[in-house]
């Protein structure tokens, strides 16, 4: 076939692969620039498990109540979940947002300490629910924007 193995010594060019097709028998046929064909045999078989998403209620917030560095948010507790997973964000995109996770289905709400005076805060929930080793969520709800007070006067945000 004109390759000795040798990078081309002994005036001999080595060959390179032209093209590489696979038979109607499941073969792989490789075509060398020289124009030989080789028959690497049947390609392995590959199984390939595919998971469909796992659908899981979806979680809303009722309200979000504030004072001067604390939130309280509540929603209403969903069937058939583990838990549910609270994020805020100072930003509307929720980057640098924080998560909170409530490992209890039947609780209904959370309290959030240690936030800044006169800020802007955004507030989403999602359910979650375990299978073995994986976590399926639900999409996140709807945005709801708070705003925490200078003074210790509680300022309540309905979810519309």
């Amino acid at each position: 076939n004109g390759v000795d193995g040798k990078d081309g010594k002994n005036g001999t060019t080595p060959a390179t692969i032209k093209s590489m097709k696979v038979s109607k028998k499941g073969n792989l046929i490789i075509t060398m620039s020289d124009g030989t064909k080789i028959n690497a045999g049947p390609l392995p078989t590959v199984t390939v498990q595919v998971e469909e998403n796992r659908a899981v209620p979806t979680a809303k917030l009722k309200s979000v109540k504030t004072d001067t560095t604390t939130m309280k948010a509540t929603w209403k507790a969903v069937k058939d979940v583990a838990g549910y997973q609270v994020r805020y964000s100072e930003n509307k995109d929720m980057s640098d947002s924080k998560i909170v996770i409530v490992s209890s289905a039947s609780t209904k709400s959370l309290k959030i300490s240690g936030l800044s005076k006169k800020t802007n805060y955004y507030v989403q929930i999602r359910a979650y629910v375990e299978d073995g080793n994986k976590l399926y969520c639900s999409d996140w709800s709807k945005k709801v924007k708070v705003t925490t007070t200078k003074n210790a006067k509680a300022k309540e945000t309905a979810k519309k």
